[in-house]
């Protein structure tokens, strides 16, 4: 055996420990102590395994290779060095709270600086830079004049919000990942080895793949099905976008139109409950909202931002007379469910125990068993020893950024608490804004996509939930809608040029440019970037104290709005509009957005003559 084989197993089994131990662990946790103890494990662990898959130097070869080892080494010794040092101190190490010693000083500063270097290899420049300007910012802001400026921070002061309390790297995004993603990500994993990935491919190549533009539909169909179990955007792009793309390409579809197309489809599979990534979750702790009531008052949303990516393709699909594959050579529904339809019983079980009030912890542990068991009612399903193994690796070599990520974000938070800029951020959004709720709304999503660019989902919802939100509940938005439309915007920055996640990940796999890819997703997703006003200005579409009826009514109004506001940015309703044509639909649809009887009537009335109009002119021509 070689080195390099040497090390690969070496990984593989740190990461099938690591899984092991997370499952281990997914019990109620009680005590303080122990659930920080806990963060830490988790954190140095993911450490250790960053610094492994992505070496300080990449492709390095002889002295250097030799030198990257050394250095990985080091860095993986002091990253396990922090977590006996917090284990061997027990709860003295907790009780020193606002008045750390020098070692915790000095371990302290040893974490900080392993989570920005690991946030460099496994993320990027963007979020690394974040961290190093919001540390400056803690110890220099005495010199910073207006707004802004603060009397600067201490290092002892600095390292007991970092290190010691709950409000830096081993605050609410480290538990969060601890307690709840890493077992929801493990259990996708789970779910792709058992053949889910593959069923949800086959049953919307059997919906939609005969229709006008099929393929196109088809990566809006699996991408927010499989969004359900991944939770990432690009963990998104890769898996349906391997099939999808190729197969758009194949049919006609220029490269930069099929990557903007699995892009747009598989970003918004964050917002597609019962599984919506990280930042979900994290806004439930934030929130103090129960994860299952999250799910509930997210479904509209994620519901109108895949009417709208679906709308805007059939569109754009028929504009360009694109054609649908073949039935003969698409699966049969009914012999599709019949190989693949118990896979879906444990999505179904996780979601049964959520509303019954199970913990997360305890659902997705059920969940993730019954997965192993009912797969075994197949053959071709079946998930034996090495296939479960082989799914605890891929899931920690998946979480590694989102763990770090998350480590980051306490870094920026701690940061933001220590300064008390999150304090003076609601003044600052309020007097910029001139305490006008558009206004507001509007800076919120530009600084959400702005924070987006090149950052995870997490950290972008996480900086600018407490930038932001404060402002806006006190300006009469309810807290959750707050959160949700801040969550919305920074799942929106994957598909925003010029730093488009979801855009270079399909770059890759269409062999198109990453900027013609993202404008093209943009425009394809424009009617997405308008959703999150619908629910600020009516909170019923997120579910807040709704009647059934005013709920059934507010969520007709708002897809009829998305179907005009998609026919109006396109440029096709029934037949391809002029310029002057698009403008009524584009009416229509602000007017079916205001929650107002009387502009719901409207916004029909113009659609509805808008529809005779083009039936009418079919019929002549």
């Amino acid at each position: 055996m070689n080195f390099k084989n040497f090390v690969r197993k070496i990984i593989s089994l740190l990461a099938i420990l690591i899984g092991i131990y997370h499952i281990i662990i997914a019990n109620p946790i009680r005590a303080l102590a122990d659930e920080v103890t806990l963060r830490v494990i988790h954190v140095s662990l993911f450490l250790t395994m960053a610094f492994i898959t992505y070496p300080v130097i990449k492709g390095a070869s002889g002295k250097k290779r030799f030198l990257t080892y050394v250095i990985t080494l080091i860095l993986i010794a002091l990253a396990l060095s922090v977590m006996f040092y917090v284990l061997t101190e027990g709860t003295e190490f907790f009780m020193r709270r606002g008045r750390p010693n020098e070692r915790d000083v000095l371990f302290g500063s040893i974490i900080t600086i392993l989570v920005i270097l690991a946030t460099f290899k496994a993320i990027g420049l963007p979020l690394g830079i974040l961290c190093i300007i919001a540390i400056l910012y803690c110890f220099y802001g005495q010199y910073i004049p207006g707004w802004f400026g603060h009397r600067g921070v201490p290092l002892d002061t600095f390292i007991d919000y970092m290190f010691i309390t709950t409000f830096g790297i081993y605050g609410i995004p480290a538990g969060v990942m601890v307690t709840y993603v890493t077992l929801f990500i493990i259990f996708g994993a789970f779910l792709d080895k058992s053949g889910l990935g593959r069923f949800i491919m086959d049953v919307s190549n059997a919906l939609v793949g005969h229709t006008s533009g099929g393929p196109a539909k088809i990566a809006v169909v699996a991408s927010s099905a499989i969004g359900t179990i991944s939770g990432s955007a690009v963990a998104n792009v890769v898996t349906t976008g391997t099939f999808t793309i190729p197969m758009m390409k194949k049919l006609g579809y220029k490269p930069h139109f099929a990557g903007a197309v699995e892009a747009v489809a598989s970003t918004g599979g964050q917002l597609m409950p019962p599984v919506m990534g990280a930042a979900a979750f994290v806004m439930a702790e934030l929130t103090q909202t129960p994860y299952i009531n999250i799910c509930y008052h997210a479904v509209i949303p994620a519901l109108l931002y895949y009417i709208a990516v679906f709308l805007m393709v059939h569109f754009e699909a028929k504009k360009l007379g694109l054609k649908g594959l073949p039935k003969e050579e698409l699966p049969k529904i009914t012999k599709t469910f019949l190989w693949g339809g118990h896979l879906i019983i444990p999505l179904a079980l996780l979601v049964y125990l959520l509303i019954q009030q199970y913990s997360p912890q305890r659902a997705v542990l059920i969940a993730i068993i019954s997965t192993l068991i009912i797969s075994w009612l197949r053959k071709e399903t079946k998930v034996g020893l090495r296939s479960v193994l082989n799914a605890l690796e891929a899931a920690i070599r998946e979480a590694i950024p989102v763990a770090v990520a998350c480590a980051a974000a306490g870094i920026i938070i701690g940061c933001m608490y220590v300064t008390g800029l999150g304090f003076k951020a609601t003044a600052v959004f309020l007097e910029i804004s001139g305490r006008n709720l558009m206004m507001l709304t509007i800076l919120t999503a530009l600084v959400c996509m702005l924070l987006g660019m090149g950052i995870p989902t997490t950290a972008a919802y996480v900086t600018c939930a407490a930038l932001a939100v404060p402002a806006m509940v006190e300006l009469g938005v309810p807290l959750l809608v707050g959160h949700l439309f801040v969550f919305y915007y920074a799942i929106l920055s994957a598909i925003t040029p010029p730093v488009a996640l979801a855009a270079y990940a399909a770059s890759g796999i269409a062999k198109d440019s990453p900027m013609k890819i993202g404008f093209k997703a943009v425009h394809l997703g424009i009617a997405a970037y308008i959703v999150p006003f619908m629910f600020v200005y009516n909170p019923v579409l997120a579910g807040i104290s709704p009647e059934l009826s005013w709920l059934a009514w507010s969520f007709l109004t708002a897809s009829i709005g998305v179907l005009c506001l998609a026919a109006g940015s396109i440029g096709y309703l029934m037949r391809k509009l002029s310029i002057l044509e698009r403008l009524p639909l584009l009416i229509a649809s602000i007017l079916l957005i205001i929650p107002e009887a009387i502009s719901d009537i409207s916004g029909l009335l113009i659609l509805a003559v808008m529809i005779v109009l083009g039936k009418l002119r079919v019929k002549r021509s």
